[in-house]
């Protein structure tokens, strides 16, 4: 790892210089590809040069960003990134093309990926946990993550933002997304019902609790009646009710599988008293 200098001027001080850290460098990996960051480098540096990674794009598998970074980093066509973990301090994060990506961890205080960031081709990413900090994606943020399968929410200030795909709904962009789950009931309430006049298909990603709420229901189906036609609402309803028997036979299913491998541990541990 080392540092270079950047120059730059402003015309409240006159101009003034700044360091960054320059390049990453293999032996900056340990044996099983984390990036290890020299905390000597970050008491001199606050920031990371755009083509830092170019030299380990290919090795780097882990990476867990510390606090002291807190300007704007790019994480763009990593082939073999697995886990990736943001800090509150980086307030700038383009995150695109890394299709072995599994595990995001975003801190309390991370706001959002900055402007026209997401996580474009990241198709292994399955799961993801929005902090309550968090308040503003974009409509094409999952575009190419065919893997994500459920998105927890866990703020009141979240929201969309793209004026040029303002029809969009975010989350219709995961083809294989089963459930958003916003912790915030009312918030995600709202936020639905106004989804649902932008794309019906958004129904069909609501969380089962929300479902049991026969106004909150019919509020739904109401604005894709009156926005997309009554055939539209009544089909959409249909494969609802069909998603929600599906989870309910594989949540029972796990269930009994689970009562069952207890007993048979119990009696395994007879056994072994016995002996």
């Amino acid at each position: 790892m080392k540092i270079v200098t950047k120059s730059y001027f402003s015309s409240l001080d006159g101009g003034t210089t700044q360091e960054q850290i320059g390049d990453f460098l293999p032996e900056d990996l340990d044996k099983n590809g984390k990036l290890i960051f020299d905390t000597e480098f970050l008491t001199k540096s606050d920031c990371i040069n755009d083509n830092a990674f170019d030299k380990i794009k290919d090795l780097v598998r882990e990476i867990e960003f510390p606090n002291g970074i807190h300007k704007g980093v790019r994480i763009c066509d990593f082939k073999n990134l697995t886990t990736l973990s943001i800090p509150r301090t980086i307030h700038d994060l383009d995150i695109s093309n890394c299709p072995a990506l599994e595990s995001v961890h975003l801190s309390e205080g991370v706001k959002s990926l900055g402007h026209n960031a997401g996580f474009n081709g990241c198709k292994s990413l399955r799961f993801l946990v929005l902090p309550e900090s968090f308040d503003m994606l974009y409509a094409d943020s999952f575009i190419g993550c065919d893997s994500l399968e459920k998105i927890v929410i866990k703020g009141d200030k979240f929201s969309v933002y793209d004026p040029s795909k303002l029809n969009n709904e975010v989350f219709c962009n995961c083809k294989n997304l089963k459930e958003v789950e916003f912790l915030k009931t009312e918030f995600g309430k709202k936020y639905w019902i106004n989804s649902v006049d932008k794309n019906a298909d958004a129904f069909l990603l609501i969380q089962s609790e929300f479902m049991n709420d026969e106004k909150f229901v019919k509020n739904c189906l109401v604005k894709i009646a009156s926005k997309f036609g009554l055939d539209k609402a009544e089909s959409i309803l249909k494969q609802k009710k069909e998603i929600e028997k599906k989870k309910f036979t594989v949540g029972k299913n796990n269930k009994e599988n689970i009562k069952k491998s207890n007993k048979g541990n119990s009696k395994n541990k007879g056994i072994e008293r016995n002996k």
